[in-house]
């Protein structure tokens, strides 16, 4: 089975026609098949923040999105937890000269936690941990 994680940009470009990645998210979804994707809790409060700071006109369409990903049987969505909050902290602790936020660190552990290979996902900063970003212009 092919797991992939899926990032905030990756939600908020689903979501946001306006968004300059929203196209190739729209086609990598196609193209995922039967692949699980693996989300956080954490991503997801950091998609809503997004949405509420770039396109309040899409504030009742996130509502939407989070329902229809919980419905989803290819979506799992990992909780918040402790463990991970504090997984998270020791990468970010451990990278001081990198602008890793704690959302992208608690990330990173559940991808190496799960050995997950691909990211749904834009940001640099997961290609600098090794991992495949599939949202590439």
């Amino acid at each position: 089975m092919r797991y992939i994680f899926a990032d905030t940009d990756y939600w908020v470009a689903l979501l946001n026609p306006e968004d300059s990645l929203h196209q190739i998210a729209l086609n990598n979804t196609q193209n995922l098949g039967e692949a699980i994707i693996i989300t956080t809790y954490w991503v997801l409060l950091e998609f809503f923040n997004v949405i509420t700071i770039r396109a309040r006109p899409l504030r009742k369409r996130v509502v939407l999105a989070l329902e229809g990903m919980r419905k989803n049987p290819n979506i799992v969505i990992l909780p918040a937890t402790r463990e991970s909050f504090d997984e998270g902290v020791n990468i970010f602790g451990n990278h001081p000269n990198r602008r890793y936020s704690l959302t992208d660190c608690i990330s990173m552990y559940e991808i190496q936690n799960r050995n997950i290979k691909e990211a749904l996902s834009a940001d640099r900063h997961f290609r600098q941990e090794g991992i495949n970003t599939l949202l590439k212009v």
